[in-house]
Formats: structure tokens, sequence, C-alpha cells
């Protein structure tokens, strides 16, 4: 949401009557945030390693760079390896990026498309506040596209986009587009098997239930209270079973792809304090005993999977 700052910002110097009292607030808001992240996550600009303040429940350097890693393999689907895509030229980078098989790379010639005609419509149209818009979606994007170009990132920008537009034709072209928009996502949405069966590289299609005449009055509960038990050091945690989140397992609980990179960097979350749990955790590298434990682990979740 990086482009709603970025605009509030903007508007305030070339639209509206500069009052820099009122940046007093934002820059409060912005403090706020940044406390924020140095709480959660041990720097002040999540998810950059930037900042670092030596807080003790940072994140491993090792497990940023697996996770570096992993946001260059979502960005192309995981369709290549870390290896190939770091053997890519700038045209094999972008050119990759569009010739991904199943819906994403549709997705991403649309995303680029939607940008060049609104870029094209704020010229036409000259108005400060379109232009400001624009020069707010074009900043957020660049940024996503410099870190993770996936779809999740920069879904957003379509909404805001089709908004600007919407708002500028007439309104009854404006309810015809959004009904029959309406219309056509609800149907992708209430009908799961089409997904799967026409769009299987839709992923998240394959965790959508059908809709069910109940949950017009009735709201839907999913009930998966199926986890196992293990223990690392001084830390007994709960996992998942056959699922790959925690949403009602027991605390604490770590989700399955956690426990692989956490091994695979060879550290472990351990409780700071085991007879007082509020005292949080920490993360410690693994003995040699403690990596047979964990290794013993993963090859207990793999095989439940199976």
């Amino acid at each position: 949401m990086i482009w709603l700052p970025v605009l509030v910002f903007l508007c305030s110097f070339f639209i509206f009557k500069p009052n820099y009292k009122n940046l007093i607030f934002g820059c409060f808001i912005l403090l706020l945030f940044f406390i924020k992240n140095l709480w959660t996550f041990g720097y002040p600009v999540f998810p950059v390693a930037i900042g670092d303040i030596g807080v003790s429940w940072k994140p491993n350097p090792e497990v940023l760079k697996i996770s570096s890693k992993y946001a260059i393999l979502k960005t192309y689907d995981m369709q290549y390896t870390y290896e190939e895509i770091q053997k890519f030229s700038a045209y094999d980078s972008i050119k990759n990026w569009f010739i991904l098989d199943g819906i994403k790379s549709k997705i991403n010639i649309f995303f680029i498309l939607s940008l060049v005609a609104f870029i094209a419509f704020a010229i036409i149209k000259k108005k400060k506040i379109i232009t400001v818009i624009c020069i707010s979606l074009l900043i957020k994007s660049a940024l996503v596209l410099s870190f993770s170009a996936q779809y999740r990132f920069f879904i957003d920008v379509f909404f805001v986009i089709f908004f600007i537009l919407l708002i500028n034709f007439s309104k009854r072209n404006s309810f015809v587009f959004f009904s029959i928009g309406s219309l056509l996502v609800i149907s992708f949405l209430s009908f799961p098997d089409f997904i799967r069966q026409y769009i299987p590289s839709f992923k998240p299609g394959s965790f959508m239930a059908a809709f069910k005449k109940e949950q017009l009055y009735k709201p839907s509960v999913y009930d998966y209270n199926k986890f196992e038990t293990f223990r690392i050091g001084n830390l007994k945690f709960n996992v998942s079973k056959n699922y790959p989140f925690n949403f009602n397992t027991p605390l604490p609980a770590i989700s399955q792809g956690y426990i692989l990179d956490d091994v695979e960097a060879g550290i472990f979350p351990q409780y700071i304090d085991e007879k007082n749990i509020r005292k949080g955790f920490i993360w410690k590298p693994l003995t040699e005993d403690e990596k047979k434990k964990a290794a013993n682990v993963i090859n207990n979740i793999k095989n439940t999977d199976k």
C-alpha cells in the first residue's frame, strides 16, 4: 500500500496548499510504522534489512537470504531454478516473466498494459490529481518489480486504475461495467471445480470450496484440528498435519515451510526462558544432536504428507 502515502505526500505539495503542520500527524504515523517493524521484525523498514540496531529478535541473516531467493523464485512462479534465474540477462528476465506457463503470464502482461494505458490516459486528461495518482502507482510498481514481481503484490493497481477510469465514464456505462465485472468475479470464485479444471496454474483454486446455499444465512466454519507435536532443543511445538498453514493448531505452532527454512539455515527458535513463555523466543544455532532431531522432524512431516 506504499502508493497511498506517496500519493498523499505528492498531493500535499503539488495540488493542495502546503501546510506543514499537517505533516506532523503523517510523520507520527510513519514513526509508528517504524516502531511496529522494529518490534515485530527487528528492522525499521519491512522487509528490507536496513537500519540494524542489533535487537536480539531480528531474523537470522541466513533466513533472510533464503527468503530473498524464494521471492525471486516466486517471481517466476517456481518454474526456474535460482541458478537459472541468476544467469538470465536483462532481456531474458523480462521475456521469461512474460512467457511463464499458465495464468501468471497473462496477469503480468495485463498489468504492464494497464500501466501503459493509464499513463496514456493521464497524459490525455492533463489533470494534476490523475497525474499524481499515476506517478504514485508507477513508484509502487517499480518497487514491486525490483523486489518480487508477484501478482499478489500489484493486484491493487488494477482496482485503482479501473476506479479512476470508471469515474470518468458516464454513470450508466460505469454501472454496466461494474455489474458485469462483479458477476464475473463472483462466478469465478463460486465454482472452484471450473478453476481447478481449466485454470490449474491458479494455485489458490486448490484451496477453494464450492458455493453452498447455507452460506447465505450461516457463516461457513472450517475446522481442521489435526496436528503433530515435536521438540527441538527446549521448544516443544505443533505442526499442522497434511496442511501447509496453522490457523487453529494449538500454540506454539510452526508451519512446515518455516521449519524447512530454519533447518536449512542451521538455526531454530528457542524459548528465552522455558519456564516463562511470556519472555518470548529467540533463534539459536542448532547443535549436532538438534540437527539430527530436526532431520527426523522433516522426514516425519514428509512421510505424513505422502
